[in-house]
C-alpha cells in the first residue's frame, strides 16, 4: 500500500516549486489536477521537489494535452522519468547517460508495459520498464560496459540511496494503478461513475413531471438505470469458484445416480 502521508508531502513540495514559476503560466486549477503551460498535472501525483523546472519544460514538449502527469522523478544522472496516465517516458541526456549531445527518449503507452521494477542492492541499483520485446538483461550500477550500465539503457533509470523509495512507490502506482485502469475500461469507467442510481431516478422523474418524456420512456430509463446498478455491484466469480461450482455439480450428480 502507498503511504498517503508521504505521498502529500511530495504534492506539497510540488506545489511549493511550480509556485515559483510566472502565475500567467498555470492558466487552470481544480481539485484534480493543475494545468502548467497546457499540460495537466495531477494533485495526487509522485512528483520530487528539484529539477521542478527540468521535468516540466520536458513535460511541456512531450507529453498531450489530453494526458495528465501522474509521477515525475530523477534518477541519479540526467535520467528522467515521466508517467502520464496514458504513457511512460524516460528521458536522458548528458555523458553519463551516453549522450554527449542532445537527450534519449524512450517512450510507451502504460497498456503495452508488462510491468516496472526496481532492483537494488549496497546503496544502488535500478528502475526498469519491461515490456514484450524488451531485452532486460540484468545490469549493474558500476559497470563501464554501455549493455550492462542502467544508465544508458533506454528503459532503465539508475538509482542511489537517495531515490529509491521514490522509485519503488512509482512502480506500486504503475503496475497496481494505473496499468491495471487502462487494461480494465469497464472498471474504470464505473469507478469514474459519480452518478448514483438513485439521482439518475430522481432526474428521469424529474422529466416525467415535467412532461419532457413519457411514461413509456420513464419506465424504460428505470429499467437501464437498475441493469446497470446489478452489473456494477454483481460478483464475478474468479476461475477458482467457477472450478469449485463445476466440482459440486458433478458431485451431486453423482450422488443423485448412486442413491
Amino acid at each position: 500500500m502507498l503511504d498517503s502521508d508521504n505521498l502529500n508531502t511530495f504534492t506539497s513540495k510540488f506545489n511549493d516549486a511550480i509556485s515559483k514559476f510566472e502565475k500567467s503560466s498555470i492558466t487552470s486549477n481544480n481539485d484534480n489536477y493543475k494545468v502548467i503551460n497546457q499540460i495537466k498535472y495531477s494533485n495526487s501525483g509522485l512528483f520530487i521537489n528539484t529539477d521542478q523546472d527540468v521535468l516540466i519544460n520536458l513535460a511541456t514538449q512531450l507529453v498531450p494535452s489530453s494526458e495528465m502527469v501522474i509521477i515525475m522523478l530523477k534518477g541519479d544522472f540526467k535520467e528522467f522519468l515521466i508517467v502520464t496516465d496514458q504513457t511512460l517516458y524516460i528521458i536522458k541526456s548528458g555523458y553519463m547517460t551516453g549522450h554527449m549531445i542532445g537527450q534519449g527518449n524512450f517512450s510507451m503507452p502504460l497498456t503495452q508495459v508488462s510491468n516496472t521494477s526496481v532492483d537494488f542492492h549496497f546503496m544502488s541499483g535500478y528502475f526498469t520498464v519491461s515490456a514484450p520485446g524488451l531485452q532486460n538483461t540484468p545490469k549493474n550500477y558500476w559497470s563501464t560496459d554501455r549493455n550492462l550500465d542502467p544508465a544508458k539503457a533506454p528503459n532503465t533509470i539508475s538509482l542511489g540511496a537517495a531515490n529509491k523509495d521514490l522509485f519503488i512507490k512509482a512502480t506500486q502506482i504503475i503496475n497496481t494503478k494505473l496499468i491495471p485502469e487502462l487494461r480494465n475500461p469497464l472498471n474504470s469507467a464505473i469507478k469514474e461513475n459519480k452518478v448514483s442510481t438513485a439521482d439518475e431516478l430522481r432526474s428521469f422523474k424529474s422529466l416525467l413531471d415535467d412532461g419532457i418524456i413519457t411514461q413509456d420512456e420513464f419506465e424504460a430509463k428505470k429499467k437501464n438505470s437498475y441493469l446497470i446498478y446489478n452489473i456494477k455491484n454483481s460478483h464475478i466469480p474468479s476461475r477458482q469458484e467457477v472450478g469449485y461450482g463445476y466440482q459440486q455439480k458433478a458431485l451431486s450428480c453423482f450422488l443423485y445416480t448412486q442413491f
